[in-house]
């Protein structure tokens, strides 16, 4: 059971690290990994690595979530996910840590699991999974972090295929409680677990005073979902916003050749921001790269994020990597990791 002396830190610090962004260099990517020591009260070192082992192993939360730190900050020199020594921790032993913390009530553990299994950051997306960390969030959550909690938690309970009527039902209620406090990005929730021609008309009143309704509606615009299609309102709607998730749209477009023209190597570009937190984008990124030259900012983090999809599981990454390594794409080069990768491949995708 959480409590609030378990609470080290504003949760607003802690949804931060949870929810992933989209820096704007390579360096910026590696600093947003960063989990800070203040938040477990006292300074404690992820340089000696057996040492927190033996700590973990223990019982120490700390330690265990030291770990997950661990991974997340030491340089790797170039090794995958999967590698671990005396100076490095594998990214599947940094997870175990972090489920751990988590299951002896750290709160910022919670946090950061919850927002990994919703978002798939360097562990498998699991959204199911994570709605009963986020109900544990819901008592202790104040403020600004109780609309992003309610908001997350909405998403979760709305991203999984075979989400039911009455959980569709709460999270349109999780996701009005998190507009009505002052979470904007909480339109998306709302929208999606509305009936289509009442969530389209709802976007339309709101896309003037909240910037976050123009997706959802250009989305509906496209597709004619809720109402007659608009592809050139739609066009200035996706121009007019650029999030991450925007321009992962405008790139798809471009990709397929919809309502932009087709030009795969300005999709490539578009979808790097949110290819650096999505796996999705991440995927449709790298298919992109192997067909087509193409130039992309952080492709060392991406390349790395590419290897953790590879280590968490997800379907067909380890035979696009393959593929991308034998592309031989600048930023995308590592004959040692094609060799790891093949007979790795043959075991899981035979």
């Amino acid at each position: 059971m959480i409590s609030a002396n378990r609470v080290f830190r504003s949760l607003a610090v802690c949804i931060a690290l949870a929810v992933p962004q989209a820096p704007a260099s390579a360096e910026a990517a590696r600093s947003e990994w960063i989990i800070p020591a203040q938040l477990f009260g006292k300074k404690l070192t992820i340089e000696n690595v057996p040492h927190l082992r033996k700590e973990a192993k223990r019982g120490n939360a700390e330690a265990q979530l030291m770990l997950y730190t661990a991974y997340r900050n030491v340089p790797r020199q170039g090794e995958p996910p999967w590698a671990s020594d005396d100076r490095i921790v594998s990214r599947a032993e940094a997870e175990r840590g972090l489920r751990d913390a988590a299951a002896q009530g750290v709160t910022s553990a919670i946090i950061v699991l919850a927002g990994g299994l919703l978002f798939g950051d360097s562990i498998a997306r699991n959204p199911r999974e994570a709605q009963p960390w986020f109900e544990l969030l819901l008592p202790v959550a104040q403020g600004s972090d109780a609309g992003m909690v309610r908001y997350l938690l909405s998403k979760a309970l709305l991203d999984p295929s075979d989400a039911t009527v009455a959980e569709r039902a709460r999270a349109l209620d999780l996701a009005q409680e998190a507009l009505n406090i002052g979470t904007p990005q909480a339109i998306h929730s709302v929208a999606r677990a509305m009936e289509p021609k009442a969530a389209r008309a709802m976007l339309e009143k709101a896309v003037p005073d909240n910037p976050h309704a123009a997706l959802p509606l250009a989305k509906m615009l496209l597709t004619g979902i809720g109402g007659p299609a608009d592809t050139a309102r739609a066009e200035r709607l996706l121009a007019s916003h650029d999030s991450a998730d925007a321009l992962a749209e405008r790139g798809r477009q471009h990709m397929e050749g919809g309502i932009f023209p087709r030009l795969p190597r300005r999709a490539a570009a578009l979808l790097t921001p949110a290819a650096q937190s999505d796996v999705d984008a991440r995927q449709t990124l790298a298919h992109l790269l192997i067909t087509y030259r193409a130039q992309i900012k952080n492709s060392d983090f991406i390349f790395y994020r590419l290897q953790e999809d590879v280590d968490t599981g997800v379907p067909g990454a380890t035979l696009t990597l393959v593929k991308l390594l034998d592309a031989k794409r600048e930023g995308f080069r590592s004959e040692k990791l094609w060799f790891e990768l093949v007979p790795r491949h043959i075991h899981t995708d035979p």
